[in-house]
């Protein structure tokens, strides 16, 4: 099969709605090359990332990175764009936006490791970075961190 017939999203108009986000089925490929096992790291970046503060539901803007070991699979970037919009409206504080990404990125990719990490924007002269890893129990004594 060819990659692209194995993608929804990657290269098509997307019919996903706006107003329904968490309907996008998040896509995966498998991993294009081997990357000889524990070490190889893949880094995305979204410096568009925004959700509500859930006290005065004004917007919070974020740069997000993720990082991780494949195992099998890698993301597709454009269904990654697409489920990163269900935060968008999302009212939350910015350590659990954190927390429940990486959750949720880590039960669907069973990577062998996996590193979120957020910079909100300046509030009141404080910005929030919190950041959340992962790792299967087999990568225990492998453990370097991102």
């Amino acid at each position: 099969m060819n990659r692209s017939e194995e993608v929804e999203h990657l290269g098509r108009p997307s019919t996903a709605s706006i107003e329904l986000p968490q309907a996008v089925r998040f896509e995966q490929t498998p991993k294009p090359l081997d990357g000889g096992g524990a070490g190889f790291r893949v880094t995305l970046n979204c410096r568009e990332f925004t959700s509500r503060c859930p006290v005065t539901s004004q917007p919070d803007y974020a740069e997000l990175r993720i990082e991780y070991e494949p195992r099998g699979t890698i993301i597709e970037t454009k269904s990654l764009k697409l489920y990163l919009q269900k935060f968008r409206d999302r009212a939350a504080f910015n350590e659990e936006l954190c927390q429940a990404i990486c959750d949720e990125l880590f039960a669907l990719l069973a990577p062998g490791m996996l590193s979120v990490e957020m910079s909100f924007a300046h509030r009141g002269g404080i910005s929030v970075n919190p950041k959340a890893v992962r790792w299967t129990d087999d990568d225990e004594e492998e453990r370097v961190a991102p």
